[in-house]
């Protein structure tokens, strides 16, 4: 019994040691002791909430860079190998601190002594991308198993921090691990509408459906484009359909599909096109605005409550208001007046509304 409670005695010294003493140490920051808690899963590391990159590294002078081999030094705490967040921590620390090439060591050594360490092999990949290694951080990641669903993660979350150089190269690695999965294709689409790039953006929207896209940017992208810049009004109503047939909650696409109709002169189905939009997005202004403008020749109260959301959503917009305030001039002077006098406030220099005001004033 005193030997189990000497030994039991040891075990919280050193519990208490490593706390107090060893992993302040190793831990700087609010970021580490997030990687403290998720590295004792049995997943990669969640790339949502930290993602450790390039760009923020200033990686020391070169010391050894090598994939895992069995002639490399010890890492660390590799006194403590039966525990994986005591072989991860020190060398992910080193590896957020820019020393890069110490924490390739102590990941390889990790690898060397356990190969089925998918985490230790992730971030020996980053470590290597983050020293500029590329071949070697693409090499490394092959042999992690979802690998490409985790790249996808950190390319997006890496776009979403305005770093789309960085947010690409992962995406497009993404796709060379498992050319046969579309996620990496739609949001290589969705990026490279957003950034313009029309010509690679409609390649990667093609090769998104046919692996089954993800986004709803991959058809968006290629309608807006034949309808408003390389006019083609049968490509643009070719991608709307075949988005609307994937997406048919994309307020988006019927909301495009409504402006071809109208190009085409089919006001009717145009009018379908808006209502479906409004009805599946309440703050889609400009469908509520154009099922306004059709709506007016028709049928005048349906026109009103379409004007009616537009400000529900904006007050300030001017172009509702000002049109509100010609439905109203046909037959309610004292409304139509109201809403010129507020059209003016929000513009003044509209002549329509002045010429108009003046008019009912007489």
């Amino acid at each position: 019994m005193l030997k189990l409670i000497t030994l039991g005695s040891g075990i919280l010294c050193l519990g208490l040691f490593l706390t107090s003493e060893l992993v302040p140490r190793l831990i700087s920051n609010d970021h580490d002791i997030h990687f403290m808690v998720s590295l004792m899963r049995s997943d990669l590391p969640p790339l949502s909430q930290d993602a450790v990159f390039r760009s923020t590294i200033d990686c020391s002078p070169p010391k050894v860079v090598s994939i895992p081999d069995k002639n490399l030094p010890k890492s660390l705490m590799g006194q403590f190998r039966s525990n994986e967040l005591f072989n991860r921590v020190p060398a992910i620390v080193q590896l957020r601190q820019g020393d890069c090439y110490d924490a390739i060591n102590s990941l390889a050594n990790i690898i060397d002594h356990n190969p089925n360490d998918q985490i230790a092999r992730f971030w020996l990949g980053k470590a290597y991308f983050a020293a500029e290694q590329d071949e070697l951080a693409l090499q490394t990641w092959q042999n992690v198993d979802n690998l490409e669903s985790y790249l996808v993660d950190l390319g997006w979350r890496l776009y979403l921090q305005h770093n789309v150089e960085e947010g690409l190269k992962y995406l497009l690695w993404a796709t060379h691990v498992d050319p046969n999965r579309g996620p990496a294709a739609s949001f290589l689409a969705y990026i490279y509408w957003d950034e313009g790039q029309s010509a690679t953006a409609y390649e990667w929207s093609i090769r998104a459906d046919q692996l089954g896209a993800s986004d709803q940017m991959v058809y968006i992208g290629p309608c807006r484009y034949f309808l408003w810049s390389k006019i083609d009004l049968q490509k643009a109503s070719h991608w709307c359909d075949l988005g609307l047939e994937h997406f048919p909650n994309s307020a988006w696409l019927w909301h495009l599909r409504g402006w071809i109709y109208l190009q085409i002169n089919n006001p009717e189905k145009a009018l379908f096109n808006f209502q479906n939009a409004r009805s599946i997005d309440p703050n889609n202004l400009d469908a509520h605005l154009m099922a306004g403008r059709l709506l007016a020749k028709t049928n005048i109260p349906a026109a009103i409550e379409a004007y009616q959301a537009v400000l529900g959503v904006d007050p300030n917009h001017t172009v509702a208001v000002c049109e509100l305030a010609d439905i109203y001039g046909v037959d309610q002077p004292d409304k139509a007046r109201a809403y010129y006098w507020e059209c003016l406030k929000l513009n003044p220099s509209n002549i329509h509304a002045k010429e108009r005001l003046q008019s009912l004033e007489q």
